[in-house]
């Protein structure tokens, strides 16, 4: 999960914020929004699996306040969205048998500018991509050719290999 910094901004969800100040918390708000996009047909699933699921609407809302309270634990302000799409990445990944089972990708545009994106992998590869933690260097050398060896690896494979060994 990636967690960006941000200077504060006003949110796009101001305008359904409750009296409180607090943004609406859905996440079929939240993928409606212009901030998200995927590939079409897995937006209209995921407005329809969060919007019937109210086990997947609740954890997505408290996972969204956590999101926001880590952040501030740590001395960051990150925008709502920010904390919509790490709340959305995690309420997948906890619940992926829920989900299509292919990989696809979810990503948010800031209101100030810049973006994340954030891919989700296949349920069958999900296991096999997250790489051991226990040795991360085997990890990378385990992608990288040896001498001899005819296979190029991209170099994405290996910088994403090598970045996500310290998860």
């Amino acid at each position: 999960m990636l967690l960006i910094a941000s200077a504060p901004s006003v949110s796009s969800y101001a305008s359904t914020a409750p009296k409180s100040g607090n943004p609406d918390a859905s996440a079929v708000s939240f993928i409606n929004s212009g901030a998200f996009s995927a590939r079409t047909m897995i937006e209209s699933l995921l407005v329809k699996l969060f919007g019937e699921n109210e086990k997947l609407q609740t954890s997505f809302a408290t996972q969204f306040v956590a999101e926001m309270q880590k952040a501030k634990n740590m001395g960051l302000s990150i925008t709502d969205e920010n904390a919509m799409h790490n709340a959305l990445y995690t309420v997948i990944t906890e619940n992926r048998d829920m989900f299509p089972p292919g990989a696809f990708t979810i990503k948010t545009e800031f209101p100030g500018g810049g973006f994340i994106e954030t891919p989700i992998p296949a349920i069958n590869r999900q296991k096999a991509a997250e790489p051991s933690l226990a040795n991360p260097a085997s990890s990378l050398s385990a992608l990288l050719p040896s001498a001899g060896d005819s296979k190029q690896v991209p170099a994405s494979v290996a910088i994403l290999a090598y970045t996500s060994a310290g998860r």
